[in-house]
């Protein structure tokens, strides 16, 4: 869990946090048509594509917040998601999951690249002409 993030909230911060959170969430079809659509963020978001949210003076992923909000346990330190699309706050499209799990996850749906051989790969697709 990321350091300083608080998963216990009084009834009326949960309430107020809530309608902040819901107001910056829209609708649209999702990478995973079996998964339906996805809610996405339409805050703020990290480079990656990751939602931001900001409440009790900590800033925190937006997919981990909706979590929060809904009294999950989050009992490992990274929330993954089942529709690979980062800015989704979907719950039923999350899951929370230990680093490796998520490593696992991510080289099961072919979404890994091995950085450390990048310019080994990159320098043989030259010598074949591959763009």
């Amino acid at each position: 869990m990321p350091k300083g993030e608080v998963q216990t909230l009084r009834s009326n911060d949960r309430r107020l946090i809530a309608e902040r959170f819901w107001s910056r969430v829209k609708l649209v079809p999702g990478n995973n048509p079996k998964l339906g659509y996805c809610w996405e963020w339409t805050g703020a978001r990290d480079r990656d594509g990751y939602g931001q949210f900001r409440y009790q003076r900590r800033q925190s992923k937006a997919h981990r917040v909706v979590l929060i909000l809904l009294g999950v346990n989050l009992s490992k330190p990274q929330s993954a998601h089942r529709c690979d699309n980062p800015p989704c706050v979907r719950p039923s499209h999350l899951f929370a999951a230990t680093p490796r799990e998520n490593t696992i996850d991510m080289m099961a749906k072919g979404r890994h690249v091995y950085v450390c051989n990048l310019p080994r790969v990159l320098a043989a697709r030259n010598r074949r002409g591959v763009n």
